[in-house]
């Protein structure tokens, strides 16, 4: 399998339409890391039209796919990712939900707070960590009350650092 992984990353970085077609032939692997890398792939490379099929994979058993879906959606600025992302930030997996963090970046400022809002509330201390890095980006008024609101409820520390010194910097 890992030589199917290398093989997926080598057409990856490949400029043709053949590397495509073998990219999209490999989303039907049987193989969940197959499956992610080559979602990966088409979106890195900008491959809209792998929009229907990546965006298939949404539904896949495996966290690990539907991270690489999420992410590949985002970037190819998919017209779905909205839903997306709602649905991934109700999803059990922590992964999961995270990718439907970084695809909120890609919405407008004030969807993207309302999402990564559910973030810095999250359970997790690694998600809230993100979550925070994500709304730091944003930079807005509203991303600097959303991370005063968190503050007051953070206990964990390096969560609490990340938060006092992104404000620091944007004040």
């Amino acid at each position: 399998i890992d030589v199917q992984i290398a093989a997926v990353r080598t057409l990856g970085q490949m400029s043709t339409p053949e590397a495509n077609a073998a990219l999209s032939t490999a989303l039907d692997s049987p193989f969940p890391s197959i499956r992610a890398e080559a979602a990966l792939a088409l979106g890195r490379r900008g491959v809209r039209a792998a929009v229907p099929r990546i965006r298939a994979l949404l539904e896949d058993h495996e966290p690990v796919v539907i991270s690489a879906a999420l992410d590949a959606l985002a970037w190819l600025r998919a017209d779905s990712v909205a839903a997306s992302v709602e649905r991934a930030l109700g999803h059990y997996d922590d992964e999961v939900f995270q990718a439907g963090l970084r695809a909120a970046r890609t919405l407008s400022h004030a969807t993207a707070l309302r999402s990564l809002s559910k973030g810095v509330e999250h359970s997790a201390w690694n998600v809230r960590m993100l979550a925070t890095k994500l709304v730091l980006e944003i930079d807005s008024d509203g991303s600097r009350e959303l991370l005063k609101r968190a503050l007051a409820n953070e206990a964990d520390a390096m969560v609490r650092h990340a938060i006092e010194s992104g404000l620091q910097k944007g004040a």
